[in-house]
């Protein structure tokens, strides 16, 4: 089952019509009709709020639609690559020091945590450029 079915059958089961939902999440109408019709996935805003709504998981909204998995997962390494470039580098010159001092205080396992920030960042700008890419 799509996920475009798997949002008209929840909308239909709590008795909403598009419009009604539509104006719960902000956005048009059409909106709701294209993701029912899989022409457009929701955002994972959208599919966080719709989770609410129909009082599911995410995982049960996506669970049989592993494009829209994968797609999601994009979005999500995307918005995190973004939260890292979002510093500039005075922001991020004073980060890593601050890191770097609560380090020394926490040695000699403290001296870690500014290593593991650093990795972790490279790899989410990595995997998001990848994401780009496609």
């Amino acid at each position: 089952m799509s996920l475009g079915t798997t949002i008209h059958e929840n909308r239909e089961k709590h008795h909403l019509s598009q419009i009604q939902l539509a104006n719960q999440l902000h956005v048009s109408r059409q909106s709701i009709s294209n993701w029912e019709n899989d022409r457009f996935f929701p955002s994972m805003d959208n599919l966080l709020e719709l989770s609410t709504i129909f009082d599911i998981s995410i995982d049960d909204l996506l669970k049989e639609d592993p494009t829209l998995k994968n797609e999601f997962e994009k979005q999500q390494v995307i918005k995190d690559a973004n939260f890292f470039k979002s510093f500039n580098k005075k922001e991020e010159i004073l980060f890593s020091i601050i890191l770097i001092l609560i380090g020394i205080k926490l040695a000699p396992l403290g001296l870690v945590i500014p290593v593991i920030y650093w990795l972790i960042r490279l790899r989410a700008i990595k995997k998001a450029k990848q994401y780009e890419k496609e």
